[in-house]
């Protein structure tokens, strides 16, 4: 005998009423029918799951163990069945749309939104390009838009067609006060001595290529900070003088789209002395 739902919910219910005659009521069996169950349950697992008194049933060590996992089974069939249910009676199909927050990502769900206005537009944000890609490559989201970076080109895989939907230049974040933030571009050699807050590496490329291109401009950066969020970053340089414009900076970095049949890649924008994804 190969357990179903009904032996768990059996012993459930045994638990629950604590009496073999009351269960019998619940689950609409003769007591003997019942009892007939429970033997065969117990043979199957090979331990008694209740010891019986004059009082009722209690559960045995072995009881208590079955009892925690069957509750936990049933909560899932039961999960199951409802997400099935609210999934077939959904009125609209779903595109999955995933990339890191920023401009191209969020243009990209309100084009979809308005171009296809049956299509329920859902949002998944992550922070490496790599997963995007992965997660796109497992059937797991629809189209992604994410990056890489000059030198930096994203490998390509034989299950995904990519293509570039946009060029973006890196930003640069100076505080109101510098001379520098009057300028609509600053060339990057004229921040050679500036400290700089940059985010994390993000497995594509980055920072690895603002590096680079400091190098051929004849210096290494002093990187103070690190944090993934740009938000802080902007507070970071607004705290050095109350104010955050943002500049041009002379290097671009290139954005593009890549999904399953028509997926994304994406190549984003960057904060420099405050990076952050455009």
């Amino acid at each position: 005998m190969e357990l179903e739902l009904r032996h768990l919910r059996t012993v459930a219910v045994i638990a629950e009423t604590g009496s073999l005659t009351k269960a019998s009521v619940v689950l609409g069996l003769s007591q003997p029918a019942l009892s007939i169950r429970l033997k065969r349950m117990e043979e199957e697992i090979g331990a008694p799951l209740f010891t019986r008194g004059p009082t009722g049933v209690e559960l045995t060590a072995v009881g208590e163990f079955v009892l925690l996992r069957a509750r936990a089974v049933l909560a899932a069939v039961g999960e199951l069945r409802r997400g099935a249910v609210q999934f077939a009676q959904r009125a609209k199909p779903v595109i999955t749309v995933g990339g890191s927050a920023g401009s191209v990502l969020l243009g990209l769900a309100e084009r979809i939104g308005a171009h296809l206005p049956a299509v329920d537009v859902r949002l998944t944000m992550e922070y490496s390009p790599l997963l995007l890609r992965d997660l796109v490559a497992a059937g797991q989201l629809d189209l992604v838009t994410t990056v890489d970076y000059p030198g930096f080109a994203t490998p390509a895989h034989e299950a995904l067609a990519c293509e570039v939907v946009e060029e973006e230049p890196v930003f640069v974040a100076v505080p109101a006060t510098d001379p520098l933030a009057a300028l609509d571009a600053i060339p990057l050699a004229d921040l050679a001595d500036r400290c700089w807050a940059i985010t994390p590496p993000d497995g594509a490329g980055w920072p690895d290529c603002f590096y680079i291109s400091c190098a051929h401009h004849g210096f290494t950066p002093e990187v103070r900070y690190t944090t993934p969020n740009a938000d802080s970053i902007r507070a970071l340089v607004a705290a050095a003088a109350r104010s955050r414009p943002c500049s041009r900076c002379a290097s671009p970095t290139r954005t593009s789209r890549c999904g399953r049949s028509r997926a994304t890649r994406c190549r984003s924008g960057t904060w420099c002395c405050a990076r952050g994804r455009a």
